[in-house]
């Protein structure tokens, strides 16, 4: 995990004062004021204090965007496999588990996890090349992922991790309503 630098600390700070404890204390300071009659400045104090708080709070919603759960991409790879990066809303604090699926030979959907605690994305793209996936998330890589290779036995897999394939009869309708279920809270 990166750990953001000292600058950004500060700015974040910064700005955590000018737009939520700055307006705040404005609202609060300005309420003992509107007390005398014809305080139209102070009133006028009051709306701005409020309409600044508001700012961050509606930027922070933009970029969540807690409406955007779905299937981002579906598609065919080269060599004939089908598959699909879907996205599923949990909550304001972890907002959004990511996640890429694509059938091997035999049609079994194998799952390859992409981002947690993610803010939305907004698009993605794949490449193939080789024996890997390039996954791409608004025009940049962003991470690469080993094709399936073998052939999997279910009776095999180790419990815990089942939860890995899905089965080969899934659209890809339900291979999201399998990742909402899965990771939605």
């Amino acid at each position: 995990m990166d750990f953001p630098s000292l600058s950004m600390v500060l700015i974040l700070l910064v700005a955590g004062f000018i737009f939520i404890v700055f307006p705040i204390l404005l609202l609060l300071f300005n309420v003992t004021l509107l007390a005398r009659k014809g305080a139209l400045k102070i009133k006028l104090l009051s709306l701005g204090g409020l309409v600044i708080s508001l700012v961050p709070i509606t930027l922070f919603l933009l970029m969540v965007g807690p409406w955007r759960s779905g299937v981002l991409i579906q598609g065919m790879s080269p060599a004939g496999n089908e598959y699909c990066i879907v996205q599923t809303y949990k909550n304001l604090f972890e907002p959004y588990q990511v996640s890429f699926y694509i059938r091997d030979e035999e049609g079994l959907w194998h799952w390859n996890y992409l981002e947690h605690e993610d803010n939305a994305w907004r698009s993605a793209d794949v490449k193939f090349k080789d024996k890997m996936v390039v996954v791409f998330r608004n025009g940049k890589a962003f991470k690469e992922i080993e094709l399936p290779r073998e052939k999997v036995d279910l009776s095999a897999v180790l419990p815990g991790y089942s939860h890995h394939y899905l089965s080969a009869e899934y659209s890809f309708a339900d291979v999201l309503d399998e990742h909402n279920s899965r990771y939605s809270r």
